[in-house]
Parts: structure tokens; sequence; C-alpha cells
């Protein structure tokens, strides 16, 4: 009667899933890898962990609860894995928990060879598994946990930046050669690596550029990451990532020569009339970007002080030479800096720049020169202006802009000097084309 009380309760208990007898179990040995790399065989509801190798290429092992629950099961497999013999175990078979750990298994498996968040490998594994096996499984966290701590062991972060090989990443990522855009080799020290987004190609519609940088979220091979967004009707989208050695000017001027130079490579031209031209890049108003792009908004304000010191605000109000005029300097920002003093001398030879030596324009144009311009002495020495032109400039290096003398008297400047008729708007002048 104990016995077959004994039975009907194994016999309830495999009905409700939290066992499996063993005469239902698979008889068929497999193999899975455990948490350190060793070899954990699965057979009849059971798992084993090999005890010791035995002459005629025969192996020995122990069931994985012996020490827990002092199980003293056993199996003995010869070299093409076939049961020999077997011993007794002292609790039933549990086939759910053998496949749950088969789930963990794979998790740590796939942790090694991908770079997929461990939470999306951990969802894909349990997505069809029956709830009996779930039941088994330990929680989301430390499953997520063990598979990070694998990725470690297998795939160790780099300690150098030559030390990143892009291949082997991107192999293991979901992401492939096309979203790298410019990567400035392994052997340089000073490595920059830009990749792109899934909407890059929506660059080319874009008016406005907006340029930031994090320094929080970020490899700590590298200083900071620097990104590129465009703004649309919906928001702003991220479109490129950049991984910068550190916030020097150089750095940045290395970062804004070879964007343009891979968007030349793509399949339409920054430089072309039918090509995406944005109309605004907005940065922040770090000094080494300031250094390398330039940054209109100071450059317009303190034009605008100037304008207010010599009294020339009525005048620019209701005076439209004066505040084309006005306006004809502040768009020497938008010329390629090689082209800054050539400009310049093109609007000293405007009527509209022939002002009474005493008046406050001509104040202002003395002003404007030894400040941004620099000019020639009487015994022909060049006098540098107090600022270079590389503060003022906004200009894209090899970018297609027009010169100035090409132009006449400036007619896209005198064209859009009508829709920036108030002082606040002065910092925001049309860019040339």
């Amino acid at each position: 009667m104990a016995n077959e009380s004994i039975h009907d309760i194994m016999v309830a208990l495999e009905e409700t899933g939290l066992v499996s007898l063993a005469s239902n179990s698979p008889t068929v040995v497999t193999f899975i890898k455990s948490s350190r790399g060793g070899d954990i065989a699965m057979y009849g509801g059971h798992t084993y962990t090999k005890n010791r190798n035995l002459p005629c290429e025969r192996s020995y092992w122990d069931c994985r609860k012996k020490d827990n629950y002092g199980c003293k099961g056993t199996i003995t497999l010869n070299s093409p894995n076939d049961v020999l013999s077997t011993a007794e175990h002292n609790h039933v078979a549990n086939v759910n928990e053998t496949k749950a750990e088969e789930v963990k298994a794979n998790l740590r498996e796939r942790a090694k060879k991908s770079l997929t968040k461990p939470r999306r490998l951990l969802s894909d594994l349990v997505e069809n598994i029956p709830i009996k096996v779930a039941g088994h499984l330990p929680s989301a966290h430390s499953l997520t946990r063990k598979a990070r701590w694998q990725r470690q062991v297998h795939m160790p972060a780099p300690e150098k930046p030559e030390d990143i090989d892009l291949n082997t990443y991107l192999e293991k990522s979901e992401v492939g050669w096309d979203s790298v855009l410019f990567d400035s080799e392994r052997a340089d020290p000073q490595r920059i690596i830009i990749l792109k987004g899934e909407v890059f190609q929506d660059l080319r519609l874009a008016k406005t550029w907006i340029m930031d940088d994090t320094f929080q979220i970020v490899p700590k091979l590298f200083h900071q990451l620097y990104t590129i967004h465009f703004d649309h009707s919906c928001g702003l989208f991220p479109v490129l990532f950049t991984l910068l050695p550190d916030k020097s000017s150089a750095t940045y001027e290395r970062l804004f020569r070879a964007i343009p130079g891979e968007l030349e490579a793509m399949p339409f031209r920054l430089d072309l009339e039918e090509g995406p031209k944005p109309k605004s890049i907005v940065i922040d108003s770090e000094r080494a970007v300031i250094n390398t792009a330039g940054c209109h908004f100071h450059f317009s304000q303190a034009v605008w002080r100037k304008v207010q010191e010599n009294g020339l605000v009525v005048q620019y109000l209701n005076d439209d030479k004066c505040s084309r005029s006005i306006r004809m300097v502040l768009a020497l920002a938008f010329v390629p800096r090689e082209s800054s003093k050539d400009a310049w001398q093109t609007l000293l030879h405007l009527e509209s720049f022939n002002a009474a030596p005493e008046s406050g324009f001509a104040k202002f144009v003395h002003y404007f020169r030894e400040t941004w311009v620099g000019y020639t002495d009487v015994n022909g020495g060049e006098v540098p202006a107090m600022y270079p032109p590389d503060y003022v400039s906004t200009s894209i290096r090899g970018r297609r802009v027009a010169n100035l003398k090409q132009c006449g008297s400036l007619a896209w400047v005198v064209r859009d000097a009508s829709r920036l008729r108030s002082p606040r708007n002065l910092h925001v002048p049309r860019r040339a084309r």
C-alpha cells in the first residue's frame, strides 16, 4: 500500500508538470555546456557531470544533485556516448528541469557569440517554451546577469583604440559594414569612428542639422560621443554617432573634414545643385568647436554691439542702404576663409561703403577691419586681425561657395535683406547660394 501511495503521488505530480517519470523521459544522451565551460550530460530526465574517464574510452558521470541531495545516481558512457550502465537516483526525473537547463545553456552560448542585448536574447529563447519549463528558470535579472558575465569573459573590452576590430564587432552585432560611415583605421592613435543611423538617407532632405556631445554614454577608450541630428516635423532624429578621442580643435577639424568627404561618396552630393544643402547647422558654444567651425551667433552679437556703440541703430532700421551694408559685412562669415580678405576689399569698393570719415558707419568699418579682417599698414606690412578668420568663418572647407566677386553687388544678400527687418534677427542672415 505504501508503494502504491508513492506511485499515486508521483503520477499526480507528473500530471501537474512538476516532475516527469523516468519511463517517459528521453533515452538519448545529449550534452550542454555549464557556465564555466564544462560538459553536462542529460539523460532520462536527469543531468550529470563527469566524474572521471575510465579505460577503454569510457567515462563515469555523477548526478548533479549528488552534493545537495546525496544522490548516488550515475551513468557510464562509451566513446560514441552510448549508455553502458546506470545507477538509481533517490529523486524523481524531471524533464522540464532539464529543458530549462538547455535554455540557460543556449542563452550562455548565444551571449558568447552575439552582441545582441541579453534581455533580447532571453526573450527570443523563452518566447515559445512551455509554461512548465519556464517555471524552472531563474529570474530574468539573474539570467541576463549571467549572460553579461559570459560576454565579458569571452569578449573582453579592448584596452587600446587600435585593439577595436570593427570586422569582428560588426559580424557579431545586428548592424553591418553599411552602418560605418568613416573609420580612421586601427593604427591611428587618435582614432575616430563614425557610425550612421537607419534614417541617414533622410539627412539630405533636412534643412537644419544639430550637433551635440555627451560624455557619460561612451566607451572608456574614447573621450566623448559626438552626435549629429536633423530636424524633422516629427522631432529630432540622430543620424551620425562619432567616437572622438578628445575635445581638441584638431580632432573637430578632422571630424568636419571627414563628414563632407564621406558624403561625397554617397549617391547624393552636398555640393551639387540638386543635392541637399542644410540652411543652418546648430552647435554648442564649446571653444574647440568654435575654433574649428566658427560661431555666427557670437560674431553677430559682437557686430551688433558696435552698431549700437556707433549710433547706427536708427539708421539701420530706416535706411535700406545702411542695413544692407551691415548685412553684407555679416555675410562674410559664409565666405571661404582663404577668400575673406578679397571679399572685404570687394565690399569696400561698393558705393554704400563710401561714408564720411567721421561718420558712425566709417567708424564701424574701421572697427571691423582691425578686429576681424586685418589690413596692410603704410609700410606695406600685414597687420593681422584681433580675431583670426577661423573664428568668424562658418563655411565648410571644400564646399562650393559662390565667389563674392562673381556676385557683383552681392545680390544674394540684398535679396534676403527684406526678410530681416528686425535687429533681433541680425544674427541669422540667409546662407550664401
